[in-house]
C-alpha cells in the first residue's frame, strides 16, 4: 500500500509515529501489527482497517451475512411467538371484560329489582286480606 500510494518509508513512519525500522518489519512481516498502528496506517493510506490487516473481506461478509440472517431470522420468531402471546392476552381481556359488563348488568337488575320490592313494601301496595303486609 506504502508504494502503490508512492511513499517512502520515511515519511510514513513519521506520519504514523513509528519508527522506519519498525515499518519496514511490519512490511516484510518479522513484526505482527498491532491494531492502532494498523488504525494509523488505514488513515494514512486512505484505507480501511481490515485491508490493512489483511482480512478476507468477502470470506468476512459472508460470514456476516450468515450471522445476520440468523439473526434476523430469531427475531422474526420472537415476534411471531409475541405477538401470539399479545393475542392470547388480548382474547384474555376481552373475556374478562365481558363477565364484568355482565356481573355489572345483573348488579344493576338486582339492585332495580330491590329498590322496587323496598317502593312497593313501603307504599303499603301488597297488603294481605287482613290489612296486613305481606
Amino acid at each position: 500500500m506504502r508504494e502503490q500510494t508512492g511513499r517512502t518509508q520515511t515519511d510514513v513512519a513519521a506520519q504514523a509515529g513509528i519508527s522506519r525500522e519498525y515499518l519496514s518489519s511490519l512490511e516484510t512481516g518479522r513484526r505482527p501489527l498491532s491494531r492502532n498502528v494498523a488504525k494509523r496506517l488505514a488513515e494514512i493510506y486512505g484505507r480501511e482497517v481490515w485491508e490493512v490487516l489483511g482480512i478476507d473481506a468477502s470470506a468476512e461478509t459472508r460470514a456476516l451475512r450468515e450471522e445476520h440472517k440468523a439473526v434476523w431470522g430469531k427475531l422474526e420468531r420472537l415476534k411471531e411467538e409475541h405477538a401470539r402471546e399479545l393475542q392470547a392476552k388480548q382474547q384474555e381481556i376481552d373475556s374478562l371484560r365481558a363477565q364484568l359488563e355482565e356481573a355489572r348488568h345483573g348488579r344493576a337488575f338486582a339492585e332495580s329489582m330491590c329498590k322496587m320490592v323496598l317502593k312497593q313494601n313501603n307504599s303499603g301496595q301488597d297488603t294481605g286480606t287482613d290489612g296486613e303486609n305481606v
